[in-house]
């Protein structure tokens, strides 16, 4: 199996195929994403006090966050058609993008 054929297989088919299903590969992949990004977070933002965790940041994360779930939770119950850009990772790429954008022009 080619390199190609590993990513599509287990990346692009279960997105582009609308079967929406994880596996360990994935899995582990989107976890070390987010792993990665929560320690860049803290060494750019937290370590150098650009960003102070308060109770009003984690109320507006929690928030943030709530508004990103709910569109899943809803394709889950069959409530809203399959999209590309309701698929679990790509929103919480949106949410990590919306949050690092708005932590830069802080």
């Amino acid at each position: 199996m080619t390199l190609y054929q590993f990513f599509y297989q287990y990346f692009i088919y279960p997105v582009m195929g609308f079967q929406y299903k994880y596996n360990i590969y994935n899995t582990f992949l989107y976890g070390l994403i987010f792993v990665i990004g929560f320690i860049l977070f803290y060494y750019l933002f937290v370590k150098n006090k650009k960003v102070i965790i308060d109770r009003y940041f984690l109320l507006d994360l929690i928030i943030l966050t709530l508004i990103f779930i709910i569109p899943r939770v809803n394709i889950d119950l069959g409530y809203t058609i399959k999209t590309y850009l309701l698929f679990t990772p790509f929103c919480r790429f949106m949410d990590f993008n919306f949050l690092f954008t708005s932590f830069i022009f802080i």
